[in-house]
């Protein structure tokens, strides 16, 4: 067998192992499900060594809450023969939106091993990266963001299964509008600039140029004109904001601050940092304004020292704290 038949082969094996195991811990799962999982993963040595190498994040699968699998899995296994397994598992992963009741929430944006297993393109923390389509389309992605696309004869979508993108919408044979879809809906657009970010609120969207169409999973849904910004969540959308100066900044590799409050700046510099970076409660609403580069977060980090009087403690390059000076 050749490398890349091998590596196929991997890939398959892996991709089943991961169904296996959405399957398993939804709570949907019947006892003929646990038997034929059983079957599988005794038919083959290589089924078993699958499902061993998946244990070793199986503690970060199981945060995903049984009721935000089980509408999705009836769906994905309609969609099944049509779409294949790795966008089923593709599915699965974008329906991690938040579960309601006795204050349980699923932070599906935030990373999670397997969103880089089945994303088309991904970047780590503190990364960016640039990438056109096939339907001309551009996208940018900021640091710590996984996109699956799909573009087909019937769809022309983006999955953000986590982070930001800024997306230049392109019109190479393709009439149909381009959507950008999370577990809160769905931004669709036939021309112009836009991005959306995942966020713990909900999901932001910024319109450049042109104007967009958004649709919540629940059924509300509005437009959005240049100009504007707006956040929604799956049952409604936020009033609308104009655009400021700081939006879109980090394309340009800074966090633009106008009177922002200290704390928000110090949790926007952590997203481009591996580790924690941390504000003290009590200088965090303390105003800030300025230009900070967001490739090296240690010279914004001194840079807020010298204007604010305050203090930089770094206990490891991985565990840092800004504290009253």
């Amino acid at each position: 067998m050749s490398d890349s038949h091998g590596g196929r082969r991997v890939d398959r094996l892996r991709d089943t192992a991961i169904a296996w195991k959405v399957r398993l811990q939804s709570g949907a799962a019947s006892p003929t499900d646990f038997d034929s999982f059983a079957r599988w993963r005794d038919a083959d040595p290589a089924h078993a060594r699958a499902w061993d190498r998946l244990q070793h994040i199986g503690a970060l699968l199981t945060v995903m809450p049984p009721r935000a699998l089980r509408s999705t899995l009836a769906r994905a296994d309609a969609d099944r023969a049509r779409t294949g397994r790795r966008a089923v598992l593709k599915s699965l992963l974008l329906a991690g939106g938040t579960a309601t009741g006795a204050g349980a929430t699923w932070s599906g944006y935030r990373w999670l091993p397997w969103q880089d297993l089945v994303a088309d393109y991904h970047t780590a923390v503190g990364e960016q990266a640039q990438v056109t389509l096939d339907d001309a389309s551009r996208v940018t992605l900021n640091t710590n963001t996984a996109i699956a696309v799909r573009l087909d004869a019937s769809h022309r979508a983006i999955d953000l299964l986590r982070g930001e993108i800024l997306l230049r919408v392109g019109d190479r044979g393709r009439p149909q509008p381009l959507q950008v879809r999370d577990p809160a809906g769905i931004v669709s657009s036939t021309e112009g600039r836009f991005s959306v970010r995942r966020t713990p609120a909900g999901t932001r969207v910024t319109v450049y140029d042109g104007q967009v169409r958004i649709a919540c999973a629940e059924g509300a849904g509005g437009r959005v004109q240049a100009g504007s910004v707006a956040c929604f969540t799956a049952s409604r959308i936020g009033p609308l904001e104009p655009l400021t100066d700081s939006d879109g900044a980090w394309t340009d590799g800074v966090i633009v601050a106008q009177a922002m409050r200290l704390g928000d700046l110090v949790a926007e510099l952590s997203r481009y940092r591996a580790g924690l970076v941390h504000c003290a409660d009590d200088i965090a609403g303390q105003r800030i304004s300025g230009v900070y580069p967001v490739v090296n977060t240690d010279h914004a980090l001194d840079a807020i020292a010298r204007v604010l009087p305050v203090a930089v403690h770094r206990r490891t390059r991985y565990w840092v704290t800004v504290t009253a000076a």
